[in-house]
């Protein structure tokens, strides 16, 4: 029986050790019209006289984290109860009238929230992090949130930009053969499919309510749209990249095609049902 199972273990490790891993990166981009969306250092940033709002989606199968900042010298109110995030047309709300206990955040959509560490656009998304318990408490959203003169606010309510298993490739796919960006004298296959705004399978929208008042509030409304223009996929070490030192002299891996206005999905092979090397 020892001996048993030993040869299993041993042929576990073997076959584990084969196992290959793949990522599919999703790239967005704004709905055409919005001027005043641009692309700065990896974040889109919608921009007017009034407010700055910096989006960061970035995360294991995406994330809507935003930052909203008020250019003005006078407070600025947010309604959350009239803003929504709109996902494929659906409504889902920022705002609930519920009391909540939760360790990570609030829920009120089953299936798009994500179930993440809170994500600030500015500061980055450690990638290996581990969730560790924490003593929930019960608190209850607040409806309307003060925006002080000159200053930022993170949201901590985020949605997930794509719930599904996997993306499905389909016939208008194409392959590159390209070099490896951790083994640069060998080559790898990466496989992609591009939308016009029409085709896009995700489409997501950011309506906020402002007003200069919390009393007598006169609301006025930032839409802010986006959608999948791109999906790859390739090796999980491709992605990767190479080994390279920060400033600070710790070793890295290069992640060449890592953008905070991007997200991912991490597979393995035995979960690719189109492409088989």
């Amino acid at each position: 029986m020892k001996k048993s199972f030993l040869l299993l273990l041993f042929v576990s490790l073997i076959f584990s050790g084969c196992t290959k891993y793949y990522i599919q990166i999703f790239d967005t981009l704004p709905k055409e019209g919005q001027s005043n969306i641009k692309l700065d250092n990896e974040y889109y940033e919608y921009e007017s006289d009034t407010l700055k709002i910096v989006y960061e989606f970035w995360a294991s199968r995406g994330v809507m984290a935003f930052s909203i900042y008020n250019k003005t010298g006078a407070p600025i109110y947010i309604d959350w109860k009239k803003s929504s995030f709109i996902y494929n047309s659906k409504k889902l709300n920022y705002w609930n009238d519920e009391q909540t206990t939760n360790s990570v955040g609030l829920s009120y959509e089953k299936g798009y929230y994500y179930n993440g560490p809170l994500v600030l656009p500015g500061f980055g998304l450690y990638e290996g992090y581990k969730m560790e318990a924490s003593k929930a408490k019960t608190t209850k959203p607040e409806r309307v949130a003060m925006i002080p003169p000159h200053s930022y606010i993170y949201p901590d309510i985020n949605f997930s930009l794509f719930n599904d298993f996997k993306f499905r490739f389909g016939d208008r796919t194409f392959a590159l053969i390209t070099n490896r960006n951790d083994i640069p004298s060998e080559k790898t296959i990466e496989y992609t499919e591009e939308f016009n705004y029409q085709l896009s399978p995700i489409k997501f929208r950011n309506f906020l309510a402002f007003s200069f008042s919390d009393e007598n509030p006169s609301f006025f409304f930032i839409e802010n749209e986006f959608y999948v223009n791109s999906v790859k996929e390739m090796e999980y070490k491709h992605y990767r990249g190479k080994v390279v030192k920060t400033s600070n002299g710790v070793e890295v891996y290069s992640k060449p095609l890592k953008s905070k206005h991007k997200f991912y999905i991490d597979l393995k092979n035995s979960e690719r049902t189109r492409f088989k090397k």
